[in-house]
């Protein structure tokens, strides 16, 4: 059903039959600068939403640099179809851009989040009843090296399914189909927590260690980094078990040295967090791992230990 939408303070409404923009981009993170670019580049129709400065200019691993033309905090007033609604965001701004933009978004909308870490969902669960609400993981790869200026840095893989385990094949086709013109190597996936599991079990052990020894990634094959990559994989593999989700740790070193080795020269997003200054994803990572195992009983002291050293 159509719906008219209320826009907060500061966001203009657009007539409908002003726009046909039915893409929505939350932030003007990395990624979602990197979405808006391949909307741009498809001739998809988008709009982005954003709080600080906007990114104006993407480079693109092609060589190509894209200068985003996409209208800012415009909000269809009359919406007669279901809108896509993107959330590419850190994990601790999720919550409270839902609970910013929810009454913009028309009920039955598709709502898609894309962060580092778990949690998030469950603690947006009431504000985002009303949609058909999806989680995606990427390991595409892009940052800011100035406030309006992004740059790819990799490619990858993409996993989307529905967050709340409805199944509905048409609609989740037709997100998917929608992603795979934003972002590389889109697939669907019926069990979306599982496949987000085991991203946390990477981050897990990547990006704490990374930040706190400022090394690139591929530093992390190296003897130095053994020990402590197998302490971690084994706290990660049991609480993962106890979850239902099963990996051995020998699974997760493998996945984590597969990276290290695609990504050798990157510094992932908590080093950079860190050496700019800026709040880590630490409690979404490491914190969720911990939360979990302390609900099944399970003691994670080298998640903790690196939960503090962070913090400090």
């Amino acid at each position: 059903m159509a719906q008219i939408v209320m826009a907060p303070i500061g966001m203009a409404l657009v007539d409908a039959h002003q726009t046909d923009t039915l893409l929505h981009i939350i932030g003007s993170g990395a990624i979602g600068s990197l979405i808006a670019a391949r909307a741009q580049k498809t001739n998809l129709a988008y709009s982005r939403h954003i709080r600080s400065t906007a990114v104006k200019d993407v480079h693109l691993m092609d060589g190509d640099t894209v200068h985003l033309r996409g209208p800012v905090n415009q909000w269809p007033a009359y919406s007669p179809r279901e809108l896509t609604v993107l959330f590419p965001l850190k994990s601790y701004q999720i919550v409270s851009a839902i609970d910013e933009y929810a009454p913009c978004i028309p009920h039955g909308s598709n709502v898609v989040l894309i962060h580092n870490g778990m949690g998030c969902y469950e603690q947006a669960q009431t504000a985002l009843a009303a949609f058909h609400t999806f989680m995606a993981t990427t390991s595409d790869a892009a940052f800011k090296p100035s406030p309006q200026v992004c740059r790819q840095t990799g490619t990858g893989h993409t996993k989307i399914g529905y967050i709340d385990g409805r199944q509905n094949s048409e609609r989740l086709q037709s997100v998917t189909s929608l992603m795979a013109k934003l972002l590389s190597g889109v697939a669907s996936e019926q069990a979306i927590q599982t496949a987000m599991w085991h991203k946390l079990a990477v981050n897990a052990l990547i990006n704490p260690l990374t930040a706190l020894h400022d090394v690139p990634n591929g530093a992390l094959l190296e003897p130095a980094y053994t020990a402590q990559l197998e302490a971690l994989a084994d706290e990660v593999s049991a609480v993962m078990r106890a979850c239902d989700i099963n990996v051995s740790p020998q699974g997760i070193l493998t996945a984590v040295r597969e990276v290290c080795h695609k990504t050798a020269e990157n510094y992932s997003s908590m080093h950079q967090d860190r050496v700019h200054g800026r709040r880590t994803e630490i409690d979404a990572i490491n914190g969720y791992i911990v939360e979990q195992g302390l609900k099944k009983g399970l003691n994670c002291t080298c998640n903790q230990a690196l939960i503090n050293a962070i913090k400090r």
